[in-house]
């Protein structure tokens, strides 16, 4: 279960703690892929979720956050999740690292 811990844990593990500004996970009250978890995330970062781009490894990311009304979502597979089981995200790919941010002038 991707518990907020677990979360945590995931994003240190893999040193992502200057990219991700939210680490929440599936709790007691909310689970995937409902969509108040990715709205919730979405509070704390004091933005409306029209606003944010969700990053999944699994279907239930990806029901998430179009249920949600994200801005978009990116499948991302680590290596070990089939890029079959990710086709409704709207870019697919292999590791974190493969995301480019772009800062543009408003």
């Amino acid at each position: 279960m991707d518990t907020t811990e677990n979360v945590q844990d995931f994003v240190e593990r893999y040193q992502l703690n200057a990219l991700v500004q939210v680490a929440i996970g599936s709790d007691a009250s909310l689970s995937k892929p409902n969509p108040e978890l990715f709205r919730h995330a979405c509070e704390k970062l004091e933005i409306s979720p029209d606003q944010a781009l969700a990053i999944g490894d699994s279907t239930a990311d990806i029901e998430m956050a179009h249920a949600a009304k994200a801005r978009g979502c990116v499948g991302v597979s680590w290596g070990w999740t089939q890029m079959t089981h990710l086709s409704q995200a709207d870019s697919l790919i292999t590791c974190f690292t493969d995301i480019q941010i772009l800062c543009l002038d408003p």
